[in-house]
C-alpha cells in the first residue's frame, strides 16, 4: 500500500496533467536505465560520456550499472516531486511577472534555457557532458 492517498476528486484537467506527468516520468526512468546499461557495455556508448569511466572505476561496471538503474525511479521521482513542491510553495512559477503563461517566453526552449541557467548558476555539481 502506498503511503500517499490518491485524491479521487480531481478535475479532468488535473487528471490529464497527472497522466502526462507520469508519462514524462516513465520516459526519464527508461532513459536513465538505458544510459546505465549502455555505459556498462563499452561498445554501445551513451550520452553521459563520464558514466563508462565512473562505472569502470567502480571495479564492477555491470553491478554499478544495475545499482544506477535501480536508483533511477527514485532519482526521477525526487526531482519531479521537488519541482512540484516548489510550484506548490510559490517558489517557482510557470507565469511571467504580469501573469502571462510561460509559453509566451518561448515554446520548446525551456530545456535549452535550463541547461544555460544550470551552467551559469548551479551551486551543486553537474555533468558538462549533458547539454
Amino acid at each position: 500500500m502506498d503511503r500517499f492517498e490518491f485524491p479521487r476528486d480531481q478535475s479532468p484537467e488535473l487528471t490529464r496533467f497527472g497522466h502526462e506527468l507520469v508519462g514524462v516520468r516513465d520516459e526519464a526512468v527508461r532513459s536513465l536505465r538505458g544510459m546505465a546499461r549502455d555505459a556498462a557495455d563499452a561498445e554501445r556508448g551513451t550520452l553521459m560520456l563520464s558514466w563508462p569511466r565512473i562505472l569502470e572505476r567502480s571495479g564492477s561496471p555491470a553491478l554499478t550499472a544495475e545499482v544506477v538503474a535501480a536508483l533511477a525511479p527514485d532519482l526521477v521521482d525526487l526531482t519531479i516531486a521537488s519541482l512540484l513542491h516548489a510550484l506548490d510553495r510559490g517558489d517557482l512559477s510557470l507565469r511571467g511577472p504580469s501573469g502571462e503563461p510561460m509559453d509566451q517566453f518561448g515554446r520548446e526552449q525551456l530545456e535549452g534555457w535550463f541547461l544555460g541557467w544550470r551552467a551559469e548558476k548551479a551551486a551543486e555539481p553537474w555533468n558538462p557532458e549533458y547539454g
